[in-house]
């Protein structure tokens, strides 16, 4: 079985990301279910997994919130760090991608992105 580079899985983890932030539900959950499927064959990728459960924290957020379930108010310094996280891979992710595009200024560009933030 061929190997799936895990930077490809960690673009559509990020297309995700926009899908969520946008609450656009019906490509979220489309596109979670085909990330899930893509796992099974991705190189080994602790960060890429960690991303993925960071945005699924988030994705089962938005989901509680569009059904209307209670929930227990948000830590603000865990929401901030939280945040800092997905931003910081947000950029190193879609950094990494251009650097295997070879589109090396953009991913410069985007590391630095990931670093200051």
């Amino acid at each position: 079985m061929k190997k799936i580079a895990s930077v490809d899985v960690a673009n559509l983890i990020n297309t995700w990301y926009v899908y969520i932030k946008k609450r656009d539900v019906s490509k979220a959950i489309e596109l979670r279910d085909r990330i899930m499927s893509l796992f099974g064959s991705m190189e080994e990728d602790q960060d890429v997994l960690l991303y993925f459960n960071l945005l699924d924290y988030r994705f089962r957020v938005l989901m509680e919130d569009i059904a209307g379930e209670p929930k227990l108010p948000p830590n603000a310094e865990d929401k901030a760090k939280t945040d800092g996280m997905l931003r910081y891979y947000y950029f190193l992710f879609k950094g990494m991608y251009e650097s295997a595009k070879n589109n090396y200024s953009k991913a410069l560009t985007l590391f630095r992105v990931a670093r200051d933030n």
